[in-house]
């Protein structure tokens, strides 16, 4: 009898843990995935011209990836209410569906094709970028403004970290300006095809298809061959020894031969002993049909191996097989699962907007996708037709009832034959700096117009109203920042903040355009006066100062496009912070102390004052040449004055030192400031200055754009 030891049978229980200990195991070195073993695309800039160059010159893969997107861009991303009574569920799927619809700057369609660029590169990347949009439905609410498409070629570097993208290399190098920074990815989206692991980059669906594309490519390649030499033939000469023996004549036969070749070696001299005559064609027979038989069969491997990869992914998600599941239906599982991941990946975006919007719901409606299986049909039995003639698929009932029935056709009627036929069928805004001509000096010598005015006082007159008017935006932006920390405290203390701090407003634009137009008018009387003062005009400065009713339009025009770009910035910025605190669940407190924070950064920063230079230099010269182009008494020409280094435009540096008269056609054309940021001016030639050789204003094309072209600001 077996002895019972009464040993008790210890449980496994899992340790609890937070922490991870494993590795996926995933190949990562350098920043740079290595999971494929093919040399030729294990990059994701490597694979991607692959991918690029098959889908846009192979008809077949072409047609295969149009059949699997054109229903996915046909499908309608949207909300059902599950109690449509609910007013709370009728508002969140209508804001859900307004922000893919309405609200951003690129149409939604446009973005889902970048989207599904995931199947054929494997991946695809988006930034998202919001904005404040003040609508119809719920007044001022976030949304998504876009999202910024990232080309897979252009992704050099990935930075994991527990699983998740948080940084990413971004290395361009065939578009100007070239970028390679490292970017925060930590809110980005990723859509990936076959993911395992840490593997962001995916597999294509066109991977199992590479080798079928490359052997076919060489057999269209053979083809070509075989038809050439069967067309020209292959030339035979038989000539006598004593031409073989010398080189001289050899020579000038080898080049009669091919020449008529094309400068290849298909041809043969022999003896001429070895046949009466002396020359011939001997004629090629090529059959095509080896060769045209591998190109369809490389054709079907290439829509069974694509076709497999693509119903790979709703039979892993559904549990489809081939024994209880048509074919049509598992592609169109894979159209339906497909669009599900697109949702999966969008919908936690849109909820967040709803939440900071108006407060996280009692019930979270899920996106989805409607309508796939009815787009497109004449694609989807493309595929159809190429399986059966492939002779992998018989058409049956089932699969016309199920095309009966998603097309609302009527049923099949028992007595009727049904036939099928297979059927077959692309600057800168740069910070202003000091209008300074010292600069000239070692470019070439001043001439002697300029040497006639003081160009120190010009500058002074430049480098103090630029620190003014800097003084001016800062001061309003330290009482906006003033009363919106006021209003913020009080926001955060109500029922909904977030809604309290969208309807926040700083509410300083009106002051801010007073200030800047009474300081801008101020000035340009000052650069009157200057222009006066170097003409050695006498009359009373009532009489030559003064600002034209078309001047005054512009003036209020840019100051309160300044004033809005400026408001604009600092409530995007202030509310946004304050809305991602308030969903992080951060205490009033520091809410309020990191805001404040980042206000100080932007009032010190260089965005608010961008304006200064182009400001500045426009109205300084529009008040010297408006008093100029006012006294054609006393003036004669004008001098074009650029400074002249590193960041002078082409067509400034082509007008430096130019001499035109008052009455030349171009001078009103060509007064600067010519584009943004010029800082040249015009020096004016009085009467009793000498009378210089007039060069007249002639501009050269730039950079193959035209003169009127580079005038219209195109190159700038």
């Amino acid at each position: 009898m077996a002895k019972n030891d009464n040993k008790k049978v210890e449980k496994f229980i899992p340790k609890i843990q937070n922490k991870q200990t494993a590795q996926t195991g995933t190949a990562l070195r350098g920043g740079r995935f290595f999971e494929e073993y093919l040399g030729a695309l294990q990059t994701s800039k490597l694979s991607y011209s692959v991918y690029d160059k098959m889908r846009r010159a192979d008809p077949q893969v072409k047609r295969l990836l149009k059949a699997i997107s054109t229903p996915i861009l046909g499908a309608t991303f949207t909300c059902t209410p599950i109690d449509f009574s609910d007013l709370e569920q009728q508002k969140q799927a209508d804001f859900k569906k307004r922000v893919l619809y309405n609200y951003m700057a690129k149409s939604w369609t446009s973005t889902i094709g970048e989207i599904i660029t995931f199947l054929p590169f494997g991946f695809s990347a988006f930034e998202p970028v919001f904005q404040i949009s003040d609508t119809k439905e719920y007044g001022k609410i976030i949304t998504i403004k876009k999202l910024v498409y990232i080309k897979q070629k252009t992704v050099y570097e990935w930075i994991i970290e527990d699983g998740a993208v948080v940084k990413i290399r971004q290395l361009t190098s065939d578009s100007l300006p070239s970028v390679d920074k490292v970017l925060d990815a930590k809110n980005f989206l990723f859509f990936v095809n076959e993911k395992e692991g840490d593997n962001f980059e995916g597999v294509s669906i066109l991977r199992s298809c590479y080798g079928s594309y490359i052997r076919k490519d060489l057999a269209y390649k053979i083809d070509m061959i075989g038809l050439e030499k069967m067309a020209i033939g292959t030339p035979v000469a038989y000539v006598p020894k004593s031409i073989l023996s010398n080189d001289s004549e050899r020579d000038a036969l080898i080049d009669v031969l091919e020449n008529y070749t094309s400068h290849e070696s298909q041809y043969i001299f022999l003896d001429m002993a070895m046949m009466n005559g002396g020359f011939e064609i001997v004629k090629g027979e090529y059959d095509a049909n080896g060769v045209n038989m591998a190109i369809d069969r490389e054709d079907t491997a290439i829509l069974s191996s694509v076709l497999a990869s693509f119903l790979d992914i709703g039979t892993k998600r559904m549990g489809g097989n081939s024994q209880s599941t048509t074919l049509y239906q598992m592609f169109i599982d894979s159209l339906e699962c497909t669009v599900n991941y697109i949702c999966e990946k969008i919908d936690p975006l849109l909820n967040h907007l709803y939440d900071m919007n108006f407060g996280a719901p009692e019930v979270r409606l899920k996106l989805k996708a409607q309508n796939v299986s009815k787009k497109n049909q004449k694609e989807v039995m493309d595929i159809l037709s190429g399986y059966t003639k492939a002779g992998l698929l018989s058409p049956d009932r089932n699969i016309e009832a199920k095309i009966r029935s998603e097309n609302d056709l009527p049923e099949i009627d028992p007595a009727a034959v049904v036939k099928k036929q297979n059927t077959k069928n692309e600057k800168s805004t740069g910070l202003s700096h000091v209008h300074s001509h010292t600069t000239l000096s070692e470019k070439r010598q001043l001439t002697e117009y300029e040497k006639k005015i003081s160009l120190s006082d010009i500058e002074t007159l430049f480098s103090s109203s630029e620190a003014k008017y800097k003084s001016i935006i800062r001061t309003h932006l330290e009482m906006a920042k003033s009363k919106y920390m006021n209003d913020l405290d009080a926001a955060l203390k109500v029922e909904n903040p977030s809604k309290a701090v969208m309807n926040l407003s700083i509410g300083f634009m009106g002051q801010l355009q007073a200030d800047l137009k009474a300081f801008l008018k101020g000035m340009m009387a000052k650069a009157q006066a200057q222009a006066a003062k170097e003409v050695g005009s006498k009359g009373a400065l009532s009489d030559i100062l003064g600002i034209t009713p078309n001047v005054s339009s512009i003036l209020t025009f840019v100051v309160r496009k300044v004033a809005e770009d400026i408001e604009s910035d600092f409530q995007n910025k202030s509310t946004f912070l304050a809305l991602n605190y308030i969903h992080d669940n951060e205490d009033d407190a520091q809410i309020k102390e990191k805001v404040s924070s980042s206000v100080d950064t932007f009032i010190d920063g260089a965005v608010a004052y961008s304006s200064t230079g182009a400001v500045i230099n426009q109205f300084v010269n529009t008040a010297r040449n408006n008093f100029f182009f006012e006294h054609p008494d006393i003036i004669q020409g004008f001098q074009y004055s650029a400074i002249i280094d590193s960041r002078t435009t082409p067509i400034c540096q082509s007008l430096d030192g130019k001499t035109f008269e008052f009455t030349d056609s171009k001078a009103l054309e060509l007064r600067p400031p010519l584009h943004w940021n010029c800082r040249s001016i015009l020096i004016a030639i009085t009467m009793h200055d000498k009378k210089p050789e007039w060069t007249g204003l002639q501009v050269s094309p730039v950079d193959g754009l035209s003169v009127e072209e580079v005038l219209k600001g195109k190159q700038f």
